[in-house]
């Protein structure tokens, strides 16, 4: 996954048992090849408590609606002390892999009911922008 989606992984590693603890479970949908997500955690001998669901071929994408931004600028945003850093940790990873996917795939955070319902789509309006994890639980459970 690209540098941000690496980000968001490690940060729902870090919050799992928080998460777990308000009755939610995490599922990631990530464009990757299963491969190349393995080879990934396994340069930093990094166990998830969850798994990944690869789509490189994009159909739970399709099917769900979830498009790409309308441009890369609009998928950056304008904030660049969020950026800036982004592109030098890409400049200090050096021998990195390429993301896999559409470059320009915009996140989105989606909270399932425990009765399957879908309670909150968040859509992100770029790369940066996250909902906040204690008020996507409160969807979920409200």
């Amino acid at each position: 996954g690209c540098p941000t989606c690496r980000l968001d992984v490690h940060q729902l590693a870090q919050r799992y048992t928080e998460i777990q603890d308000a009755g939610a479970q995490i599922y990631v949908v990530m464009q990757s090849d299963p491969e190349h997500i393995h080879k990934d955690l396994a340069k930093t001998n990094t166990v998830l408590p969850f798994e990944i669901i690869c789509d490189p071929d994009r159909k739970l994408y399709d099917r769900f609606n979830i498009f790409t931004a309308d441009s890369m600028l609009d998928m950056l945003g304008s904030d660049l002390e969020k950026v800036a850093p982004m592109f030098m940790s890409m400049m200090a990873g050096g021998n990195q892999e390429p993301p896999e996917g559409a470059q320009d795939q915009l996140p989105v955070w989606v909270a399932i009911g425990a009765d399957g319902i879908i309670r909150s789509v968040y859509r992100c309006k770029d790369l940066f922008d996250a909902p906040d994890v204690q008020a996507l639980l409160g969807a979920a459970f409200c």
